[in-house]
């Protein structure tokens, strides 16, 4: 097995360029000042001349220097046309391309990706129970669901662009089996995760909202019941809607990705042929596999997504990776998870902090109650369904800490300054550091451990002070 601790060579940062001359300036007026004494006959006057032409010529020199420096926003504008969409006069870019020209981003995008896939790869006792668990319920479920009601549970899993396409939907049932068994592969468990996260939006669009049909499964519901599953009241449903929702999830998602009406969202995620393979975060996904060392049959396959294309000039001012604003696969997975691990209905995904809360602990939210068995089976719930966001290169680290704040019965909003948006707190390798000690935590690869903090995930202030002091 490779060596985790894994490094790029340092290579020189693009950073956004030095616009002013101004520690130059102060370099100049000491020049000038010498020069000045010369005059009063303090110094010999012919050198402190020499002095100060020579200054200014190479301080002139440096400044033109700096000014001709590429920005990283103005590189940005400079890629690949495919790698770009306008609207009226402005652009949004495909976040993945910062990795191509920003070393820095790149490291915070491979170190994601690295602590995601191991995960998967090699998860802990407690994040195993998790699975095999929850397993166990979906079993009593999907025994019940004939075979074209299986096609719809596993269509995006075992359709073409998915983990294992032209697969049976009874497929399912040997995955199953093998989580229970504690014997799956990292592509079980990422198909397992896919689907809880189908089945929360199925449960979500379908009686979360009275203006959009959607093709859902009308039986799981019912079958669920009767096998004595805990179910959502259709209140809690409409409340994790309101919260998931794209248009709601994030309000400023619309004012920095390119406006889409609901016909080009559908199309959007038809015909999946059309767009290229990808795996882990910013495609980093094989790099990472080498790293780890394994084996070429049993990596985590590439799957075809669309890329969600964000404003050139967020993506410029973030130095943590984006790829797509709202992390709406995770809470809907997250609320699945919890009801087949028995969590009762209205603690699973609990957290419904008021947007203009003033209390870093919503207890509004009811948070996590004082057990430490509940506790440890939550925070593994929240590694899995990250890590799985972030193995197949859906979401980032950064997309993905709201979510993991607000399951865990705190408003991630509440460490913001009130002029201040997640990405001046998180964004500058605050969420990599999160998601990495989360996902390393609850990994079983020794290789992993002596690059894990002892800070948990719900120690977001250690996180921020750490930060502060660099």
């Amino acid at each position: 097995m490779s060596s985790l601790n894994f490094q790029y060579p340092k290579r020189a940062s693009y950073d956004t360029a030095v616009a002013s001359t101004t520690p130059f300036a102060s370099s100049s007026k000491r020049a000038i000042g010498f020069g000045a004494l010369a005059k009063k006959g303090m110094v010999n006057n012919a050198y402190s001349k020499d002095r100060v032409e020579f200054s200014s010529t190479k301080l002139t020199k440096k400044s033109s220097l700096l000014a001709t420096q590429p920005t990283i926003h103005s590189r940005l504008l400079e890629i690949s046309p495919a790698a770009i969409a306008k609207e009226g006069s402005r652009i949004f870019v495909d976040p993945a391309e910062r990795s191509k020209i920003d070393p820095s981003t790149r490291k915070l995008a491979f170190k994601q990706a690295l602590a995601a896939r191991n995960l998967l790869y090699f998860p802990g006792s407690v994040l195993n129970e998790q699975f095999a668990k929850a397993a166990t319920s979906l079993q009593k479920i999907v025994k019940e669901l004939n075979t074209s009601e299986l096609q719809l549970l596993t269509k995006a899993e075992f359709g073409e662009g998915g983990f294992r396409p032209d697969t049976h939907p009874n497929a399912i049932h040997s995955i199953l089996k093998r989580l229970v068994e504690k014997s799956a592969t990292a592509t079980d468990r990422m198909v397992f995760i896919s689907v809880m996260s189908n089945l929360g939006h199925n449960f979500i669009d379908k009686y979360g909202s009275n203006q959009r049909s959607t093709e859902a499964l009308e039986s799981f519901r019912p079958i669920a019941e009767s096998k004595g599953l805990p179910y959502l009241s259709i209140d809690k449903i409409k409340k994790l809607y309101s919260l998931t929702h794209f248009r709601n999830s994030e309000p400023r998602k619309r004012n920095l990705q390119p406006a889409e009406n609901d016909e080009e969202r559908v199309n959007r995620t038809k015909n999946r042929s059309r767009f290229p393979l990808r795996t882990g975060v910013h495609d980093l996904g094989q790099e990472v596999d080498n790293v780890l060392g394994v084996a070429i049959q049993e990596r985590i396959p590439k799957i075809r997504w669309n890329v969600g294309f964000i404003d050139s000039k967020l993506v410029a001012d973030t130095k943590e990776p984006l790829v797509d604003l709202v992390a709406s696969r995770l809470p809907k997975a997250l609320m699945i998870w919890d009801l087949l691990c028995g969590e009762e209905p209205e603690n699973a995904y609990k957290s419904f902090c008021p947007e203009k809360s003033t209390q870093n602990n919503c207890v509004a939210a009811s948070p996590i109650p004082k057990n430490k068995l509940i506790e440890q089976g939550k925070l593994a719930r929240l590694a899995g369904g990250g890590a799985y966001n972030l193995a197949s290169g859906y979401h980032s680290a950064f997309e993905i800490i709201g979510v993991g704040v607000n399951y865990l019965g705190r408003n991630y909003r509440n460490f913001c300054q009130p002029k201040q948006e997640p990405t001046d707190v998180f964004g500058n390798g605050v969420a990599t550091h999160m998601a990495a000690d989360l996902f390393n935590q609850h990994s079983n690869n020794l290789n992993s451990k002596p690059h894990s903090s002892q800070r948990t995930f719900l120690e977001v202030e250690k996180y921020l002070s750490r930060a502060a002091k660099k």
